[in-house]
């Protein structure tokens, strides 16, 4: 018997292969997430009525303390903000600005600050609702 050769066993009988019905075809990822998106949260007056006070009371707590934030100080700095509203990640600070610019306009109301740099080089935001 030669070197190349080896006993071997006999392989078992493959499985047949598994038939699916034909897939749905899917749509890009951007029109999926636009099916997933949440509902618009309620507020008092109808979306597109434009009443900032209307959005602020509907918000969740830290994103209004943020909206209070930046309007009681005109200029908030990023590491005022994650000490103020007791935040450990700047990420998290992302996020609120982010769900408050995506629903301001929804329900009508423009988006009450603009991010800047501050002083030290880092994100800061700057009023620029009613009274700035």
């Amino acid at each position: 018997m030669s070197i190349l050769r080896r006993a071997s066993r006999p392989r078992p009988p493959r499985r047949p292969r598994r038939t699916a019905a034909p897939a749905a075809p899917r749509g890009s990822r951007k029109a999926s997430r636009a099916r997933n998106l949440a509902p618009v949260p309620p507020l008092a007056a109808e979306p597109g009525a434009g009443d900032l006070d209307a959005f602020l009371a509907a918000l969740p707590e830290r994103s209004r303390a943020f909206l209070l934030l930046v309007r009681e100080r005109g200029v908030l700095g990023i590491d005022e903000a994650m000490e103020r509203l007791d935040i450990q990640a700047g990420k998290a600070v992302g996020g609120l600005t982010g769900s408050i610019a995506r629903w301001a306009p929804v329900h009508g109301v423009e988006v009450p600050f603009t991010a800047i740099q501050g002083i030290d080089g880092k994100r800061a935001w700057r009023w620029t609702g009613e009274g700035a």
